[in-house]
C-alpha cells in the first residue's frame, strides 16, 4: 500500500516556509548561516572525510579587542565591522569551505580536502584580507584585526564537530595571548 500526499501552497505560503527556513539557518545580523546550521551542515562533511581519509580543519576566528571597539565607537559601529568581516569571509574562502557567525564576535570555518599546511594558508589569507581592510566610520579609520586557531583532524581520527572546535579554540586563544592578529594551528603550539 502507497500513500501519495500532494500538497499545494499559494506564493504566499511559500514565501512564508522561505522566510521561516531562513531565520532557523541564517544569523540575523551578519545574513550569513548560524552556529546551528553550520554544525548541520558539518556532520555531512565530517562523515565524508573520515569515509575518504581526508585532513578535516576547524577554525575559529575571533575580532581582535572587540570590546573596546564596541565601546569606543558604539554597538552599531560594532555590527557594521561584523557585516563587513563576514563579507570578506564570503569574498576570500573557497566555495566548499563552511563558515558560520559563532557567537559574538566568533566565527568558525571547516576546511577539508587540504593539507595541515594549506589550511593554515587559508586562514591566514583570511587574517590579512581583514587586516588589509579599511574599516571606516564618520571618516575615521577603526583598525580591525583577527585571531584564529586551526585545528586538523584526519580519517578515522577526525572527532566530533564540537571536539574539534574546542581545540581550534585552544589555538585561537594562544594566539590572542600571544599577541593576536595571528593563526595558530597545531603545528605551532608547544
Amino acid at each position: 500500500k502507497m500513500v501519495l500526499k500532494i500538497d499545494f501552497k499559494d506564493p504566499s505560503e511559500e514565501a512564508f516556509d522561505r522566510e521561516l527556513f531562513e531565520a532557523a539557518t541564517t544569523d540575523p545580523l551578519t545574513k550569513i548561516p548560524n552556529r546551528r546550521s553550520f554544525v548541520e551542515r558539518a556532520l555531512g562533511e565530517l562523515a565524508c572525510a573520515r569515509r575518504k581519509n581526508l585532513y578535516a580543519h576547524a577554525v575559529m576566528c575571533d575580532v581582535d579587542h572587540f570590546k573596546k571597539v564596541n565601546d569606543t565607537w558604539g554597538h552599531q559601529t560594532g555590527d557594521m565591522i561584523l557585516r563587513t568581516i563576514a563579507q570578506i569571509f564570503s569574498r576570500n574562502k573557497r566555495e566548499s569551505d563552511l563558515f558560520a557567525r559563532y557567537g559574538g564576535e566568533e566565527f568558525v570555518f571547516l576546511l577539508t580536502e587540504m593539507s595541515k599546511a594549506d589550511a593554515l594558508k587559508s586562514a591566514e589569507r583570511l587574517r590579512k584580507a581583514v587586516e588589509s581592510y579599511r574599516f571606516t566610520f564618520e571618516d575615521k579609520t577603526i583598525p580591525v584585526t583577527i585571531s584564529l586557531g586551526v585545528a586538523s583532524f584526519k580519517g578515522k581520527d577526525i572527532p566530533t564537530i564540537d571536539t574539534m572546535i574546542t581545540a581550534a579554540d585552544k589555538h585561537l586563544y594562544y594566539a590572542k595571548d600571544h599577541g593576536r592578529n595571528q593563526v595558530v594551528g597545531d603545528m605551532q603550539t608547544p
